[in-house]
């Protein structure tokens, strides 16, 4: 009985030791949720406005389209054969 006694006082305040950790993972746990959230409402904000430009400006959209994956092309096409180059001369 005794043994008993002394194991719940020792649980007792290890719970009271532990509840303002608890308490603090909570909070924590709350604010990233609500953090999670404003992020994803301002990502489809994001993409709603996008979609909007695309709508209002089809050309310009193609023409930034094409001369991003020009210059992407050129560069990686450059940067791929300059390392192929360098392997056969060494």
């Amino acid at each position: 009985m005794a043994v008993h006694q002394e194991a719940t006082a020792g649980m007792c305040g290890f719970t009271q030791k532990l509840t303002p950790v608890l308490d603090e993972f909570d909070d924590r746990l709350r604010q990233g949720r609500r953090m999670m959230a404003r992020s994803r409402h301002n990502a489809e904000d994001a993409v709603a406005a996008a979609a909007l430009l695309v709508r209002r400006y089809p050309v310009a959209t193609l023409a930034v389209t094409a001369g991003t994956a020009a210059v992407t092309g050129g560069f990686l096409g450059f940067a791929f054969g300059w390392g192929t180059a360098r392997k056969t001369a060494s």
